[in-house]
C-alpha cells in the first residue's frame, strides 16, 4: 500500500474520468488574508443534473459561506457552459472560534459541495470556484496558523446511478508559507565537553512560532563573522559554530537585524551523561494527520533541531495496521543516524474498547503489530508478548486512562504534557482539553502506588515533530518535549534511560533540570528513610518563577526565585511513616517525589520521581 500523502484522499477512490482540478494562488502566506480560485474540468464522465462537486475543507480554515457576499469565506461559482446552474451546500458546520488572524477553529473539518442543475457538465467544460470572493468587499479566508504544504481533494458524483462520489486522480496541492519573521529561535546542544564544538540551530518564527519566510538579515553573534540566512524559508544550521572553554552554564544570543533570541542553556561540564531532546508523539498522513513520515522525522532534524523522534501513528491489527506499521518501521530504518538523529519505532494504539490510547515503542524494527490482534484483546496481552526490555507503554488522559492495563513492567512513563494541555492534576494550570475525570490524570495515577517517569510530546497531527499547537480543535497548546539523560545519542542508550526514567517533560522549552532525593537521581527507587534531602538546579530559557515539589500529590515545598539559574535543597524530615501513603497497586508503604517548574514566561518543566518504600 502506497504511502497517502493526505488523509482526505483514500486510495482506491479516484477515477480519471471524473476530471481534474487546480487551485490558484498555490502559494499563500500566514496572517494574510487571501482568495482560493479552484477551477473544475468534467471530465469524460461529465457531470449530468443534479450531480455534484465536493471539495473539501482542511481542518481550521475559514468556513465557506454564501449568505453574505461581503464577509469572510464568500463563495462565488460560475460555469463555462451557459445554462448550467451552480448551487452551494454545507454539511453541518462546526466552526468554533473564528477571527481573521486565526481563521476558524474547528472540532472537524467539512467539505462543500456544488450542485449542477439546468443543463449538464459536458466533457472538457469547467466551473469556477473562488473561495474567500472578495469583490463585494469581504475579507476573503485565513489559512489555519500552520506551515504546510497540504492537498484540497476534489470529488464528483456524475449524477450518474448511485450517489457515489470519486476523487480527481490528483489533488490540487497548496503551500502556506510562514509569516513575516517576529523572533529568533535558538537552539545548542544542551551538554557539551569543554573545548568541544557543538551546531547551532536558528530559526525564524513568525507570529504563530511558525518558520518565517521571505528575506531577513544577516545572522551574527559573539565575534563570529554574519551568516546569510535563507530567503524563502528561515532555518539554519551552523555545524560546530559554538565552543566554550571553560565549565559553567552558558547561553548564546543571536541577531538578525532587529530581531533577536537567545539560546537555550547549555551547560559545560567535563564528564556525566548528556542531555537529548525529542517528540516521541507524531502523527501524519498514515492515520489522521498531514504530510508523508520523511516530512516529519525532516522537520523533526532540520526544523525543530531534536535529537530524537517517533512517529506515533494511529494503528491497530483490526484493520491495515500490520502493513502501515511496517511503513512506520521503514521509515525509522531510514532516518536513524546513530550520534545525529534517533528515532523510536513505534505506534498508537488507540480505540481498544475502555482501554484509552497508549502509545507503544520498541527497542527492533521488527516488531509484530499485535494491537487488537485476535488473542490480543487487552493491552496486557499485548505487552506480555515482548520482553519488558524491547517494548515502552506510555499512556496518555485525553480519551481516558484504564489503570488497571497499567504493567509497570512495560508502562514505564506517562505522557503529562502535548497539544491536549497538562495532565498533571484534575484542575492544573493549561489542563488537558480532553480529559474531564480526575481518575485519569497523572497524581491518580502515582497514587495508586504505579511507578511512571514523566515525558511530554506533540500529538501533533500536521507532521511538525517537536514545534506544533495544531489539534485542530478549539482550543490547544504548543508541542511538549521530552528530555532524556543518556550517556549516548543511541537508540540503544535512549531506551534504556527512558525505561529507568532518566527523563522529564517540558511544555517546549529546552529548561535544564537535574532532580535528586537522597543522591537518588530522577526515576530513582530507595528504601525508607526518615530524613530525605532534595535538590533541585534548574537552567531556565527565562525567569523561574516557581520550582514546586510534589510529594503523594501534595505541594510541600515552594521556592520563588525569579532568575533563570537557580538551586532548591531542601530536608524533609517528617518521619518515613507519617509522611507516607498506600496504594491501590503498592500496598506497601511509600513516598514519591517530583518536582514542577513555572517560567515567567509560562514554561514548565516536570521531573520524573525519585520512589522511597518500605518493603
Amino acid at each position: 500500500m502506497a504511502e497517502r500523502k493526505d488523509v482526505y484522499q483514500p486510495a482506491g477512490m479516484a477515477r480519471a474520468d471524473v476530471g481534474s482540478a487546480r487551485v490558484a494562488p498555490e502559494s499563500i502566506r500566514l496572517g494574510e488574508p487571501t482568495s482560493l480560485t479552484i477551477e473544475y474540468a468534467a471530465g469524460e464522465a461529465g457531470i449530468r443534473k443534479g450531480g455534484r462537486i465536493s471539495v473539501f475543507v482542511p481542518y481550521g480554515w475559514t468556513p465557506p459561506q454564501d449568505d453574505d457576499p461581503a464577509g469572510a469565506g464568500a463563495i462565488s461559482l460560475s460555469a463555462s457552459r451557459p445554462g448550467v446552474n451552480l448551487k452551494f451546500r454545507t454539511h453541518t458546520w462546526l466552526p468554533g472560534k473564528f477571527n481573521q488572524a486565526w481563521g476558524a477553529e474547528s472540532s472537524r473539518f467539512r467539505n462543500f459541495w456544488v450542485i449542477v442543475s439546468g443543463r449538464d457538465l459536458e466533457p472538457g467544460d469547467t466551473v469556477r470556484i473562488v473561495w474567500g470572493d472578495r469583490s463585494a468587499g469581504g475579507p476573503g479566508i485565513w489559512p489555519s496558523p500552520l506551515e504546510v504544504t497540504i492537498e484540497l481533494p476534489v470529488c464528483v458524483w456524475t449524477g450518474d446511478g448511485p450517489s457515489m462520489f470519486f476523487f480527481t486522480e490528483t489533488a490540487p496541492k497548496l503551500t502556506v508559507r510562514g509569516g513575516p519573521a517576529a523572533r529568533l529561535a535558538v537552539a545548542v546542544p544542551s551538554v557539551l565537553r569543554p573545548g568541544e564544538s557543538g551546531d547551532l540551530h536558528v530559526s525564524g518564527r513568525d507570529g504563530y512560532g511558525e518558520i518565517s519566510s521571505g528575506p531577513t538579515e544577516p545572522l551574527t553573534w559573539g565575534d563570529a563573522p554574519p551568516a546569510a540566512m535563507p530567503e524563502d524559508r528561515n532555518v539554519l544550521r551552523l555545524a560546530g559554530a559554538i565552543r566554550f572553554e571553560r565549565d559553567g552554564v552558558h547561553r548564546v544570543a543571536a541577531r538578525a537585524g532587529a530581531l533577536g533570541g537567545t539560546s537555550n542553556p547549555v551547560e559545560v561540564r567535563p564528564d556525566g551523561p548528556r542531555l537529548f531532546w525529542g517528540d516521541p508523539h507524531v502523527h501524519t498522513a498514515l492515520s489522521d494527520g498531514l504530510g508523508t513520515m520523511d516530512e516529519a522525522y525532516e522537520y523533526a532534524r532540520e526544523s525543530a533541531a531534536l535529537d530524537f523522534a517517533a512517529l506515533a501513528d494511529h494503528m491497530d491489527a483490526a484493520s491495515d495496521g500490520p502493513e502501515r506499521f511496517r511503513q512506520l518501521q521503514q521509515a525509522a530504518e531510514r532516518f536513524n543516524r546513530p550520534g545525529e538523529f534517533v528515532t523510536l519505532p513505534g505506534f498508537e494504539g488507540t480505540r481498544a474498547p475502555g482501554q484509552g490510547d497508549v502509545n507503544l515503542y520498541f527497542l527492533h524494527e521488527d516488531a509484530p503489530m499485535l494491537w487488537r490482534a485476535e488473542g490480543y484483546e487487552n493491552p496486557r496481552d499485548v505487552y506480555a508478548a515482548f520482553e519488558p526490555d524491547d517494548i515502552l507503554a506510555v499512556p496518555h488522559s485525553h480519551i481516558g486512562v484504564n489503570w488497571d492495563q497499567v504493567d509497570t513492567r512495560y508502562c514505564r512513563l506517562y505522557e503529562v504534557y502535548s497539544v491536549w494541555g497538562n495532565s498533571e492534576y484534575f484542575g492544573c494550570p493549561r489542563m488537558n482539553v480532553g480529559a474531564r475525570d480526575p481518575a485519569h490524570f497523572l497524581r491518580h495515577g502515582l497514587g495508586l502506588g504505579l511507578r511512571l517517569g514523566i515525558i511530554a510530546g506533540g500529538d501533533d497531527h500536521a507532521g511538525h515533530s517537536g514545534n506544533s499547537r495544531w489539534l485542530r480543535t478549539a482550543v490547544s497548546y504548543p508541542n511538549g518535549l521530552t528530555a532524556v539523560y543518556a550517556d549516548e545519542l543511541t537508540r540503544e542508550a535512549l531506551f534504556g534511560a527512558l525505561r529507568a526514567r532518566r527523563a522529564y517533560a517540558t511544555t517546549g522549552a529546552r529548561i535544564i533540570l537535574h532532580f535528586s532525593v537522597n543522591g537518588l537521581d530522577m526515576g530513582g527507587e530507595g528504601p525508607a528513610a526518615d530524613r530525605r534531602t532534595l535538590r533541585a538546579d534548574v537552567h531556565g530559557t527565562d525567569a523561574v518563577k516557581a520550582v514546586t515539589v510534589v510529594r503523594n500529590g501534595r505541594e510541600v515545598h515552594e521556592i520563588r526565585p525569579g532568575a533563570a539559574d537557580v538551586s532548591l535543597e531542601w530536608e524533609d524530615d517528617e518521619p518515613f511513616g507519617a509522611a507516607s501513603a498506600r496504594g491501590e497497586r503498592c500496598p506497601t508503604p511509600f513516598i514519591y517525589y517530583y518536582v514542577r517548574v513555572t517560567q515567567a514566561d509560562g514554561q514548565m518543566a516536570w521531573s520524573s520521581p525519585v520512589w522511597f518504600s518500605d518493603g
